[in-house]
């Protein structure tokens, strides 16, 4: 069961709990009519609330130590910020698709491919081809490392075939994906970068 699912099964326990908890104070005050019958009612709820004032802090204790442990999973795993970005490169200043990277999880990421996909397409897209310049895949990002994945020219062309072929031309829902051999990590194509592969296909069509 994920965090998210018990967190949602807590908060529920809790509501429940403080809704009888309610229920029962009115109830007992609701039966007092009088200054005796009030007193003879008082210190029962309020032994009853005693009871249901430690139940909820059991709940309350059990959310905390899941909390904790969710955090220290995360910490213990691998995190990836991942960036797309258009960048220019002397000597002709040409604009040019950049990936970067950076380990901000303990547990080092074993980065093993590039890969371009979409929810319009079964099938994803494999960045075959990096810039000697690059960082070289595959690529061992302990935490605090960084790398730079800088793709090779005309890789907008086979983006531009890609979304033809397999994603019912359809730029909207393309996304880099940085793939390790635990799991991948992904961004969505910029408003940018979606008008310089627009650009790029007209510019050669032309």
């Amino acid at each position: 069961m994920t965090w998210h699912s018990q967190k949602k099964i807590l908060l529920a326990v809790a509501v429940i709990l403080i809704g009888l908890l309610s229920f029962a104070i009115g109830v007992s005050f609701g039966t007092s009519y009088d200054k005796g019958s009030f007193i003879n009612v008082l210190f029962p709820a309020l032994s009853v609330v005693g009871n249901w004032v430690t139940g909820i802090g059991a709940v309350a204790a059990v959310f905390t130590s899941l909390w904790l442990a969710d955090n220290q999973r995360k910490l213990n795993s691998e995190d990836i910020g991942v960036k797309f970005n258009l960048i220019v490169s002397p000597p002709d200043m040409t604009k040019r698709l950049m990936v970067s990277a950076v380990s901000k999880g303990n547990r080092p990421a074993n980065v093993k491919s590039l890969s371009i996909y979409s929810g319009d397409s079964t099938v994803a897209m494999w960045v075959k081809d990096l810039d000697p310049q690059s960082s070289h895949l595959p690529l061992v990002m302990p935490y605090g490392h960084d790398a730079s994945f800088i793709l090779v020219p005309d890789t907008e062309s086979f983006i531009i075939d890609y979304v033809q072929e397999h994603c019912e031309g359809k730029y909207s829902g393309l996304k880099m994906q940085l793939n390790t051999t635990l799991g991948s990590f992904s961004i969505p194509f910029s408003k940018e970068i979606l008008e310089h592969l627009q650009n790029f296909g007209a510019n050669n069509s032309s």
